[in-house]
């Protein structure tokens, strides 16, 4: 009957753990990836054909977003070393250059598929993602300083 009660405390103990690291858990870049393009294929009312024609090139352009992040994102120096302002000031407007470039061949290629209107529409979805992204990470940064678990993710 003791070790009956114990596999129960072991198991209920370990379902704990599992259900608290997935709450943690961020999403991966395929997962922000996927969730951004199927909110852009809704949101900017992409027929069948544009979507297949459109996906490999939005493709292209995330990877290089993320490749870009994952290249300048700061490493974290020691507490008491202080930052060195001139080279992150010159790292960040390279940045800026670099994803300018990606935007403007990320354009270039989107205006040979869609017509004007449908990118303008497309353009507009991108920035709604943006914004509701934004909205979501604060309303989960809130929820967690009020002691409150994320909602689940969809």
């Amino acid at each position: 009957m003791k070790k009956i009660r114990y596999y129960l405390l072991f198991s209920f103990i370990m379902a704990l753990t599992v259900l608290q690291a997935e709450e943690k858990r961020q999403p991966s870049p395929e997962d922000m990836h996927t969730k951004k393009w199927e909110f852009l294929v809704k949101t900017a009312n992409l027929n069948q054909q544009q979507a297949e024609q459109v996906k490999p090139v939005f493709m292209k352009y995330e990877e290089g977003l993320w490749d870009l992040h994952k290249k300048n994102h700061p490493k974290r120096e020691p507490k008491n070393t202080p930052p060195n302002y001139e080279e992150l000031n010159d790292k960040y407007v390279e940045r800026e250059l670099k994803q300018a470039e990606l935007l403007r061949d990320y354009h270039a290629e989107l205006k040979e598929i869609l017509t004007p209107e449908t990118l303008h529409n497309y353009y507009k979805a991108e920035r709604m993602f943006k914004r509701e992204l934004i909205f979501e990470m604060q309303h989960n940064h809130q929820r967690r300083n009020q002691g409150l678990p994320p909602p689940p993710m969809k």
